[in-house]
């Protein structure tokens, strides 16, 4: 059986998205299918490891939760 991951805007919460992906692939079977949703602003993604407290997430990133 082949697996199917949905994954619609879960990566821009956890802080190793890498981390989080490598176990996406890891348990996705070689013919599954995974779709992956992030939030993309003016066409693009934003990221800057730098950014930590809530205030200054929510200014660059908008929702404070996200990384």
């Amino acid at each position: 059986m082949n697996s199917f991951i949905w994954s619609f805007h879960v990566l821009e919460h956890i802080e190793d998205d890498k981390k989080a992906m490598n176990e996406l692939y890891r348990v996705l079977s070689p013919k599954g299918m995974a779709i992956v949703g992030v939030p993309i602003y003016n066409g693009r993604t934003y990221e800057n490891k730098g950014i930590i407290t809530p205030e200054e997430r929510l200014i660059h990133f908008k929702p404070k939760d996200h990384v």
